[in-house]
């Protein structure tokens, strides 16, 4: 594909009114030739396309078509089909200026287009006709062709039209009803084509567009050897990977410096953290988890003791998907709460959740995105299972934002709840985990990748899952940014938030979203949504923490100070500015200044060294009863909310002790050494213990050999159910 273009005014195209679309020979200095029967576009040819009267700062399709004359005359055409009468080896993305003007140098393609696979219905495949534009001269036939400019990507809002005695001709369409800001379209005049420079007609064959390839599995990374000495004694974490891509960045990171932290992690969930978590305090972290990975805050019972919160990241909910037809997928669809709802919930019962059902039978997108058609295709929710972070910001903001008996229309659980079940659960689908939600998404859990590229039916089979079905799920914007990085284009939609505006995330409306995030006691942060007053603001920011034993009033911590030494070293490590570096590269924020300090005042407190023990010389480390300076730091002292992001950050504070001791349940055993970082792996995204099961298996996990074999156990009667 050509360069992106430059947007400039367009001085020869009218700037108000209509829509216009003009075909030039340059952008300075050329002449006009669409609508002149003298000019000649000759193969290898690029124009300048000028097209006015559209949307300011919108993006644009420029396509090849039929001319509306030739579509009547050779194909009988009554109504424009843009699916039908247009090359999609000529579609082009381009972009319209502030003042609703732009230009674009576009490579024309002379010749004949294969036909394209547009849709299967099940039945058939569905497909464009294969039509020309060239000089060959071939009787009756006209193969004269237009360029048409759109702001919808897919389709044309476009109608044939003709006065009497006057050829046919395309025309805007009118806007559907409810459509209140409509996209538009425009055809040039028509062009005619040349042939070879010795004479001979252009024949060139222009093939279908190729399917972009999908991404191999994730695969856990070989982590490197210790470089040096490491700090303290190794330690062991569990818990969320919503934003594993950078944790395992991260302890690969730590590993490599001058004085490495010997850093282990199991993946999960966080809730699957908290138990483990739990099962250290029981322990005397001598088993279980010695820190756990979040995005929500634990009580005291969850986690088994009081936590304290070091902020590690600050990235956002993307919801992504992976609509295509013909080799091409969507790039730009906008979503309001109630049209994602109805696709995560597959429909309302009254009508469908899928991309399209028909020409005439629009999803439920159409209002988000102009009135622009999709292509006939089947939506596959795609959800967390069990109790997850990213269910719960989901869930809270639908729940904001539609009426509560709507919510009830499309989900069972209870509203802002750390469980998302939809009512229909005919054709959804759940990944056991943050890590794997971009991968399913993309790959409709892998089942659009041939299982031998070599294979004609298995690319055949894998070929029409992308063609029947179009998955929406959310994940971690750094998840989509590692999926970007492989080489697939997985698009994010733009959300509708409380000011009316679609935002996408990015670090600007992350960061607007910041703003206003809710803090809590315990230092942890949620997201707000009614703010009408901040178009710029991504409804969906998320922040995740590593949850560690907090010490005392008394200066006392339960884990051993060799351990905390580690950890605290990573901590340090996570929140620096090569590991925050990483962040923004996937599409999140470096971890601002105050989660920073959080964050460090945290290691700090690790670092203290325990108090002397009764009857000892009295030598410790100043405990503090409550203030923030001296030696006392952190050690007993409480965080009073601020009220607001603006000023100082609060000092991390712990979750409440609870009143009687936790109950003595069978710590959850940790997964086997042979998939761990000491083993030289982290658990892969597909090595997790799902936590809609740990209940059933986590008491017996020892009996079967510890978790990880239980795991495998039930990974092995799944796939019989797959």
């Amino acid at each position: 594909m050509a360069a992106a273009p430059v947007v400039v005014a367009a001085p020869a195209a009218q700037a108000v009114g209509e829509p216009v679309v003009e075909v030039w020979t340059a952008a300075a200095d050329g002449t006009r030739i669409d609508g002149k029967n003298t000019a000649r576009v000759t193969p290898g040819q690029t124009v300048n396309v000028r097209w006015s009267g559209f949307r300011p700062n919108s993006t644009v399709v420029i396509s090849q078509c039929l001319a509306p004359i030739a579509a009547k005359n050779n194909y009988g055409a009554v109504s424009w089909v843009y699916d039908r009468y247009c090359a999609h080896q000529t579609r082009f993305r381009a972009n319209t200026g502030p003042d609703g003007t732009g230009t674009a140098s576009y490579p024309v393609k002379v010749g004949k287009y294969a036909p394209v696979v547009i849709t299967d219905t099940g039945n058939s495949e569905v497909q464009n006709e294969s039509f020309k534009c060239n000089g060959q001269a071939d009787g009756p036939v006209t193969n004269d062709c237009v360029v048409v400019v759109s702001e919808c990507e897919w389709s044309q809002p476009l109608e044939l039209f003709q006065v009497t005695g006057q050829p046919v001709t395309l025309r805007p369409r009118a806007p559907r009803p409810g459509v209140t800001d409509p996209s538009v379209a425009a055809a040039s005049s028509w062009i005619k084509f040349g042939g070879n420079p010795d004479g001979t007609p252009a024949t060139t064959l222009f093939p279908a567009p190729e399917w972009p390839r999908l991404p191999d599995p994730p695969q856990p990374p070989e982590l490197p050897p210790l470089g040096g000495d490491p700090v303290g004694a190794p330690i062991q974490g569990a818990g969320s990977v919503n934003t594993g891509t950078l944790l395992d960045a991260w302890l690969a990171g730590v590993r490599r410096l001058a004085q490495p932290a010997d850093v282990d992690f199991i993946r999960g969930t966080s809730f699957f953290g908290a138990e483990q978590l739990r099962a250290g305090f029981q322990s005397g972290f001598t088993a279980g988890a010695d820190y756990a990975v979040t995005g929500v805050p634990f009580t005291a019972e969850e986690a088994g003791g009081a936590v304290v919160y070091a902020p590690i990241s600050l990235t956002a909910l993307a919801v992504a998907y992976a609509a295509e037809y013909g080799g091409t997928g969507l790039n730009d669809i906008r979503l309001a709460p109630d049209a994602l709802a109805m696709m995560l919930g597959d429909g309302d019962g009254v009508a469908s959740g899928n991309w399209s059902d028909g020409p005439t039978i629009p999803g439920p997108t159409g209002a988000d995105n102009g009135g622009c058609d999709l292509p006939v295709l089947t939506t596959q929710p795609i959800y967390r299972s069990g109790k997850s972070a990213q269910n719960q910001v989901l869930s809270s903001w639908l729940s904001a934002t539609l009426p509560a008996e709507r919510f009830r229309t499309f989900f069972v659980s209870e509203p802002g709840s750390a469980e998302l079940s939809p009512t229909r659960a005919a054709a959804s689908r759940s990944s056991e985990n943050g890590s794997q939600g971009a991968y399913n998404i993309a790959t409709r859990f892998g089942k659009a990748v041939a299982a031998d590229p070599n294979n004609p039916g298995d690319v055949a089979r894998a070929r029409t899952e992308r063609l029947r079905v179009g998955p929406v799920g959310y994940t971690d914007v750094t998840e989509v940014g590692i999926i970007r990085e492989k080489g697939l284009p997985l698009p994010v939609a733009p959300l509708k938030n409380a000011a009316g505006k679609y935002a996408a995330p990015t670090k600007e409306s992350i960061l607007d979203a910041y703003a206003v995030m809710r803090r809590a006691a315990d230092g942890t942060l949620a997201p707000t949504f009614d703010h009408p007053d901040r178009p710029g603001m991504y409804p969906l920011p998320m922040a995740h923490y590593l949850a560690v034993p907090r010490t005392d009033a008394q200066g006392a911590n339960p884990m051993p100070i060799a351990k905390r030494k580690t950890l605290a070293a990573f901590i340090q490590y996570a929140v620096g500015d090569d590991a925050q570096r990483r962040v923004e590269e996937l599409g999140g924020v470096p971890l601002p200044e105050e989660l920073r300090k959080q964050a460090r005042d945290v290691a700090a407190m690790l670092l203290r060294p325990d108090p002397p023990k009764k009857g000892g010389n009295g030598g410790g480390g100043g405990t503090g009863g409550g203030g923030t300076g001296g030696g006392g730091g952190l050690g007993g002292g409480s965080t009073t909310p601020t009220g607001g992001l603006g000023g100082p950050a609060p000092q991390p504070s712990a979750t409440p002790a609870p009143s009687s001791p936790a109950p003595s349940a069978p710590a959850v055993l940790p997964v086997s050494n042979p998939g761990t970082v000491r083993g030289g792996k982290i658990p892969a995204a597909t090595g997790v213990v799902p936590i809609a099961i740990i209940v059933i298996i986590g008491a017996a996990a020892a009996g079967l050999g510890g978790g990880w074999r239980g795991y495998l156990i039930w990974r092995g009667r799944q796939a019989g159910r797959s």
